[in-house]
C-alpha cells in the first residue's frame, strides 16, 4: 500500500496574477475587496495582519499552470492548462498490480495524476515475466508493490494480501477521486467494488483476460452488459447479493477460452488454476 505524489522535481516559480488588500473595521465594514479572480486554476494564500482593532487581509492569487513540470509539457500541449492541472490535483487508488494493474499504475503516474495509492500483497513470480511490468529476473520474489514503488515514488507501505476489512480501511483512508480494480481474486474484488460504491467513489473494474488473445473483442461496458466471461459472471452474482446490479464500469472480453490453456493446480492458491496469458491482454 503505497501513496505517491507527482510534484515538480525542480524549483518552480509562482507568478502573481492579482493581489489586493482589504481593511475591516470594528463594525466589519470592508473595502477594496477584489470582485473577480483569474478563471484559471489558482492557489489562494491568505495573510492576516492584526493592528489594534483592525485587521488587514491580503489575498494572493497564483496561477497553478506555472507549476506544471517540464516532463508534463507534451501532456499540457495536448490537453491544455486546465485539464493538466486538474490531473495534477487528482487522487487515484489502484488495487492489484499484476498484468493489468502494474502498467495501469505506471500510465496513471505518467499522465500526471498528482496522488496515487497502489495496493498489492503478492510477490513477483517469474512465470509472469511475459506480462507483468514488475516481473524481472532481478525482482523475483519481491513484493510487487515494492518493485513498482521503486519505479515511481514511495511514501508509505502496507504490504499484505488485501482482506475484506482492509479494503474498507484503505478506501476510507484516502479521499479518492477514482479507483481502479485490477484484483484477480473474487472476494476482495467484490468487496472493493462494493466499498467504492458505498462511498460514491467512481470505479472501473478489469475482468478476466487470461486465456484470451484477441484485443479486438475487448469492451468497456456496465457490468450488467458483460457476458461470456467467467469472472464477470461470479462478480455479478456476488454483487447481486449486495443489492448491486448496475452502475459499475468494467473492461471485459467475451472471447471463448480454450480449456486446454487452463491447468488446475494447488500452486495457484488462492485461485484454483493457472491460465495462459500474453503481454498485450
Amino acid at each position: 500500500h503505497y501513496i505517491f505524489f507527482n510534484p515538480p522535481k525542480y524549483p518552480f516559480r509562482l507568478r502573481l496574477v492579482k493581489s489586493s488588500q482589504r481593511v475591516c473595521g470594528k463594525r466589519g465594514r470592508c473595502n477594496d475587496l477584489p470582485h473577480s479572480f483569474s478563471a484559471r486554476p489558482i492557489i489562494l494564500i491568505l495573510h492576516v495582519t492584526f493592528l489594534e482593532n483592525n485587521f488587514y487581509l491580503t489575498i494572493f492569487n497564483f496561477d497553478l499552470t506555472d507549476m506544471i513540470p517540464y516532463w508534463m509539457s507534451r501532456t499540457q500541449l495536448l490537453l491544455g492548462d486546465e485539464a493538466t492541472t486538474q490531473l495534477m490535483s487528482k487522487n487515484v487508488l489502484v488495487v492489484g498490480l499484476g498484468g493489468v494493474g502494474g502498467i495501469c499504475a505506471e500510465m496513471i503516474a505518467r499522465a500526471g495524476v498528482g496522488k496515487m495509492t497502489i495496493v498489492d500483497g503478492d510477490t513477483v513470480d517469474l512465470s509472469n515475466g511475459n506480462r507483468q511490468i514488475a516481473a524481472l529476473h532481478s525482482t523475483e520474489k519481491q513484493l510487487k508493490a515494492d518493485v513498482l514503488a521503486a519505479r515511481l515514488r514511495t511514501l508509505k507501505v502496507v504490504a499484505e494480501f488485501i482482506k475484506e476489512e482492509r479494503t474498507v480501511e484503505i478506501v476510507a483512508s484516502g479521499n479518492y477521486d477514482f479507483a481502479v480494480d485490477c484484483i484477480d481474486t473474487l472476494t476482495p474484488k467484490v468487496w472493493l467494488i462494493k466499498t467504492c460504491i458505498d462511498r460514491k467513489i467512481p470505479i472501473v473494474s478489469s475482468l478476466g483476460a487470461g486465456g484470451k488473445v484477441d484485443p479486438s473483442q475487448i469492451q468497456v461496458v456496465d457490468i450488467a452488459d458483460s457476458y461470456k466471461c467467467k469472472l464477470a459472471r461470479y462478480v455479478r452474482k456476488y454483487l447481486h447479493k449486495e443489492g448491486i446490479t448496475t452502475g459499475v464500469t468494467v473492461v471485459f472480453s467475451p472471447e471463448e477460452i480454450d480449456a486446454d490453456k487452463v491447468v488446475v493446480t494447488e500452486k495457484a492458491f488462492p485461485k484454483k488454476s493457472i491460465i495462459g496469458t500474453i503481454s498485450y491482454m
